[in-house]
């Protein structure tokens, strides 16, 4: 009876430090929040704040609330994001948060200091947005094209 006592208490003990050993080996998962503010840091409602993984090039985002407050959570450590915010025509500067940081939780201020400078890309996306027929040539040049009427 006691050896069956000391078993049950040494197979506890194991089972014990190997789950604490397996939590300990889990990577933590890290939030980013911060507020989006105009050029003279006021607080930004309805900005929408793009947060990049830089490994699959995936964009989350989201919009800023009444404070002008943004958070993402659940983000791998183990990647690198790029964040910025906009707002009608304003950007903020690309800001990126590196695996080389070991903080789980990242505090930014995303400032709306400059105009948004509109890509090729970007510009044909608006031209979609209107219905305008466009091309893209393989030098990415963008062409409309005459709608048959």
């Amino acid at each position: 009876m006691r050896r069956t006592r000391i078993a049950c208490a040494l197979a506890f003990g194991f089972i014990a430090l190997a789950s604490m050993a397996a939590q300990k080996n889990q990577p933590q998962l890290r939030t980013v929040r911060g507020t989006v503010v105009d050029k003279q840091d006021n607080p930004v409602s309805a900005a929408v704040v793009y947060l990049e993984n830089r490994k699959t090039k995936v964009i989350r985002t989201l919009i800023t609330d009444d404070q002008g407050l943004y958070r993402f959570s659940g983000l791998d450590p183990n990647v690198d994001f790029e964040i910025h915010a906009e707002l009608n025509g304003d950007v903020s500067s690309n800001r990126t948060i590196s695996t080389f940081d070991a903080r789980n939780e990242i505090v930014m201020t995303l400032k709306l200091d400059k105009k948004r400078a509109m890509s090729s890309g970007k510009m044909a996306r608006s031209f979609a947005l209107l219905s305008i027929p466009i091309e893209t040539n393989y030098f990415g040049s963008v062409t409309c094209v005459e709608s048959p009427v």
